[in-house]
């Protein structure tokens, strides 16, 4: 997912001209966004979020769900094979 993500941002800076993108670092805060949009910079603080613990929460959920689909359908299907052939012989 990472290299993904890495390739799609080389493939951004190669192809839009230097002059349009706006390579935003969330760890900078408004300045540069703000700068990039012509717009003041608002007096809140820029929001924060723990992402990355949400993201492994997220990700381990649908691991383990993932987990759970494929042992049932393992069930499924070996209780299928048995079924039909049970009813042929």
């Amino acid at each position: 997912l990472l290299t993904c993500y890495e390739h799609w941002i080389d493939r951004v800076k190669r192809d839009v001209p230097a002059d349009r993108p706006l390579v935003f670092q969330v760890r900078n805060g408004w300045k540069p966004l703000c700068e990039f949009l012509s717009v003041p910079v608002p007096t809140q603080p820029f929001p924060k979020a723990d992402k990355r613990a949400e993201l492994v929460t997220l990700l381990t959920f649908w691991c383990g769900m993932m987990r759970l689909v494929r042992w049932e359908m393992c069930s499924v299907v070996s209780l299928l094979v048995v079924f039909v052939l049970f009813r042929l012989f």
